[in-house]
């Protein structure tokens, strides 16, 4: 049985079809239409997809979710900071003369520089999704304890 819902992938088709487009026109096509169009799919595209995100990530929110902390860790690890790492080594080493002994340095910089020749949106996705799961967690733990003071069942939020 698939869960999917159909609308959430409606919305993240003609969110890559808007970054596509200003990926098009960024680098292909210039004049003042060229140019409020850019503006316009860029005022909204990258945030539009972090909204995607939240929506999928409230959707899959565990009810138990500190029994799961390492697997999730793990998962988004795998998912969101090792593409930004290798990116970003691939990127930087593409657009500058790499020696091997610069390697740590640009590790270091991926992170302290994230939006310099490295896929910025993957960090801040990976600490959104930690954050939204340390909140999911918190307000877990404070339903049980308003169903404990109170006595009856705790209502989960939305």
């Amino acid at each position: 049985m698939n869960n999917r819902l159909e609308y959430i992938d409606i919305l993240r088709g003609f969110a890559i079809i808007t970054v596509v487009m200003g990926h098009i026109i960024q680098y292909n096509i210039h004049g003042i239409a060229a140019s409020a169009c850019f503006d316009f799919i860029y005022s909204f595209h990258m945030g539009f997809f972090f909204f995607i995100s939240g929506c999928t990530a409230s959707l899959s929110a565990d009810k138990n979710v500190w029994d799961n902390f390492y697997s999730f860790l793990y998962k988004k690890c795998c998912q969101l900071l090792v593409p930004f790492i290798v990116w970003g080594l691939v990127i930087y080493s593409i657009v500058n003369s790499v020696h091997y002994s610069d390697i740590p340095c640009r590790f270091v910089e991926i992170f302290s520089q994230p939006d310099n020749q490295s896929p910025w949106f993957l960090l801040y996705l990976f600490c959104i999704q930690i954050i939204f799961f340390v909140c999911c967690a918190l307000s877990a733990k404070s339903r049980i304890k308003y169903a404990r003071l109170f006595g009856s069942p705790a209502k989960p939020c939305g």
